[in-house]
């Protein structure tokens, strides 16, 4: 058998090995800006409703969309983000629906499904070597959701954030689980959508 024979049948037989051992496995679907959105991973995760948060409310996804309404219509939280959903911040919420062309005259400040998908897609996507405000925001939800600690939010997209929503998307799979999204490491749409609703 010539080299260039036994070289094309290991080839073969690896893609074939390959093939047969990814068969049984999940697919794992890519969560990026530009990504057709997986279909029943998608349409499991869209018909989650989105929270809805007001004045009085506390936690990490509060603190999440403290982080959100800095850099989108300088809002100066004062002494620091600490998720508390202050009257402060029902004004920071108001003047982003403003911007935005509003909301229904009975969600003015608050946040709720059209408020998170403006905030959804001017969040586009953060990974590895991203940094900011949108950074932390992933961080406070990936607390809210039990995958970080607090002392974890820092702006900063390393390795132990990186881990972090390597773990939640494993986890973020359909109900029968023959779709997760894939463990790439990166906060996309679906990605960002799974991290406020609680996933599937």
């Amino acid at each position: 058998m010539s080299a260039v024979h036994r070289t094309a049948t290991v080839v073969a037989s690896g893609a074939l090995a390959l093939t047969v051992g990814l068969a049984g496995a999940p697919a794992a679907l890519a969560d990026r800006v530009g990504d057709d959105p997986p279909e029943q991973l998608g349409a499991e995760l869209m018909a989650r409703p989105y929270p809805t948060y007001s004045q009085g409310d506390r936690g990490y996804i509060v603190r999440a969309i403290q982080h959100m309404l800095i850099p989108t219509v300088d809002y100066d939280p004062g002494d620091g983000v600490f998720g508390v959903y202050t009257p402060h911040v029902t004004d920071a919420v108001r003047a982003w629906q403003e911007e935005n062309n509003g909301v229904p005259e009975h969600a003015e400040g608050k946040v709720e499904t059209e408020t998170w998908n403006m905030f959804r897609d001017w969040y586009g996507e953060v990974g590895r070597h991203s940094s900011g405000h949108k950074v932390s925001a992933a961080q406070s939800m990936l607390v809210e959701r039990g995958y970080l600690d607090p002392d974890d939010i820092d702006g900063i997209f390393g390795g132990v954030t990186e881990d972090a929503v390597i773990s939640f998307q494993e986890d973020t799979c359909t109900e029968g689980g023959e779709e997760c999204l894939v463990g790439d490491g990166w906060v996309g749409p679906l990605t960002f959508r799974a991290l406020v609703t609680g996933g599937i």
